[in-house]
């Protein structure tokens, strides 16, 4: 992972965790599940599932559902701002004393720089 500003380079492999929510009461997942080439030259079909476990009820029910992204190298694909990643992030509490905390960032939209049918490379821009 690399990041500059609110930009961070990230790969996914076949069920890798691109996204999470923000919500406290129930816990959405965007999923990598490959991509497809189509007949056109340099489009891809990108394979994601969206998934949902609730948190804080006696039900432990989820559910899942597939969603795919007709796009091609460099696209930007924009999703819903509650989704976003987390990330470590130091924050200073005293002189010379730093703590680690896991922050959420918001998600304005992943651009593709790289894709294959089980691996894709990203840069994530966040809010």
């Amino acid at each position: 992972m690399k990041k500059q500003d609110n930009v961070w380079n990230k790969n996914a492999y076949l069920g890798s965790t691109i996204l999470y929510s923000n919500t406290k009461n129930s816990n959405y997942h965007m999923i990598f599940a490959g991509a497809e080439p189509l007949l056109q030259e340099n489009i891809w079909k990108i394979n994601f599932i969206f998934s949902y476990n609730p948190i804080y009820t006696t039900c432990k029910a989820g559910y899942a559902g597939n969603m795919c992204a007709i796009c091609k190298l460099g696209d930007k694909i924009r999703f819903e701002n509650y989704l976003g990643i987390k990330e470590e992030v130091s924050i200073k509490t005293g002189p010379g004393e730093e703590e680690l905390h896991v922050k959420f960032f918001p998600i304005q939209f992943i651009k593709l720089t790289s894709i294959e049918t089980d691996f894709i490379t990203y840069e994530i821009h966040c809010i």
